[in-house]
């Protein structure tokens, strides 16, 4: 009898020790991840285009932007 609880202990064990590392993996890849997908938010951030402007009429034609200077 003694030896069907040490059994039982040890296969708990092994149990939680076996989801302990699958989780520690799990959360080491979304760790990597977080830190992929800022660095794509950094670099879109940094690579941005300059805005244009277009001055349109009520009715969609293109109005020539000219400097005021």
């Amino acid at each position: 009898m003694p030896q069907d609880k040490l059994a039982i202990i040890a296969q708990e064990t092994q149990f939680y020790r076996n989801n302990f590392r699958r989780l520690l993996t799990f959360i080491f890849i979304l760790l990597i991840l977080a830190f992929v997908l800022l660095g794509v938010v950094v670099y879109q951030h940094i690579t941005r285009p300059i805005p244009q402007y277009f001055v349109t009429t009520s009715d969609g034609r293109l109005i020539e932007i000219k400097p005021a200077s």
